[in-house]
């Protein structure tokens, strides 16, 4: 099935680098700002957007009914303007992905300055404050996010971890499959797309632990540089703490039964080796600030934590 492929972020981010060095050579990449040089000779030209756009829109259609992966590179960084694109392949059977390069606005008004076109940092601050993540119900099968991480491109997965507390002990449940399975934990997951953090995190409680916290308090963030199904990712993982839950602990399909534990005698040796760091921590009361680095094999090779009391 042929591919549309939406590049989103705002300039500087490095939408134009990462599609020039991330896809096959067989993707079709096209640029609004290249059509912009091909047609009026300047990236920078902005008197015809209409002939621009009518252009990209018209080649990508011809790629994508040839069965070609095609990429489009431009901003689409509001609702709107995906909108707009979108609106163009409603009738073609294919599938639609959107990119997200999820770049501070530091780093883009930085590396914009290297540019050889320079858009002002005025314009750049402006997308910034307009722009919005895209949402599955855009139309997108699916959404992936990456980070411009030191100059390297990595995944980039928000994610909740929750951990019930109650009479001094945690509850913490054993994951059946994928990352981490076999091992201890509370319970949580990715965080969807227009998703709130809290509200991830209560669903997932919901769909682990099969109970409905009532009470959540957010007690860390912990980032983590590590691989994920294959892919070099960053992981900005927010810990909530709850007191009281409604419903019976039992089983999922992602967990074993979750079981309780004293917070004495935590079985560190059957969780994430990060774990031992910053659990201690958030159960005696303190708020956690932390950085985990791992290898493929899930040796931690350097971690650095703050502790906020």
């Amino acid at each position: 099935m042929a591919k549309l492929i939406l590049m989103v972020g705002i300039p500087g981010s490095g939408k134009t680098t990462f599609a020039n060095t991330m896809f096959d050579e067989d993707t079709i990449i096209l640029s609004s700002d290249g059509i912009r040089k091909e047609l009026f000779g300047s990236e920078a030209d902005q008197d015809h957007n209409d002939i621009v756009f009518q252009t990209l829109y018209s080649r990508a259609r011809e790629n994508l009914a040839n069965n070609k992966t095609v990429v489009l590179d431009s901003t689409n960084s509001s609702k709107e303007n995906r909108k707009r694109a979108l609106s163009h392949f409603t009738n073609m059977n294919i599938s639609i992905s959107a990119i997200v390069i999820d770049t501070n606005l530091e780093t883009c008004i930085k590396q914009n300055a290297q540019r050889e076109r320079v858009v002002e940092e005025s314009v750049i601050k402006e997308f910034a404050d307009s722009f919005s993540f895209p949402t599955k119900d855009e139309g997108f099968d699916e959404i992936i996010t990456y980070t411009n991480h030191n100059g390297t491109f990595k995944r980039k997965l928000k994610t909740t971890l929750l951990m019930i507390v109650k009479d001094n002990k945690v509850c913490l449940a054993k994951k059946k499959r994928g990352f981490g399975a076999g091992l201890y934990n509370g319970v949580g997951g990715k965080v969807e797309p227009g998703e709130s953090v809290e509200a991830a995190a209560i669903r997932e409680t919901q769909e682990e632990a099969n109970v409905t916290v009532t009470d959540i308090k957010k007690v860390a963030n912990i980032v983590f540089d590590e691989f994920v199904k294959g892919y070099d990712t960053i992981v900005d993982m927010s810990v909530y703490i709850s007191n009281s839950y409604i419903g019976d602990l039992s089983e999922s399909n992602e967990t074993e039964k979750p079981e309780w534990f004293d917070i004495s005698d935590i079985p560190y040796d059957k969780m994430f080796p990060d774990d031992k760091f910053w659990l201690p921590e958030i159960l005696n009361g303190n708020y956690v600030e932390g950085y985990f680095e791992y290898d493929k094999d899930l040796n931690l090779l350097s971690h650095n934590i703050k502790i906020i009391k």
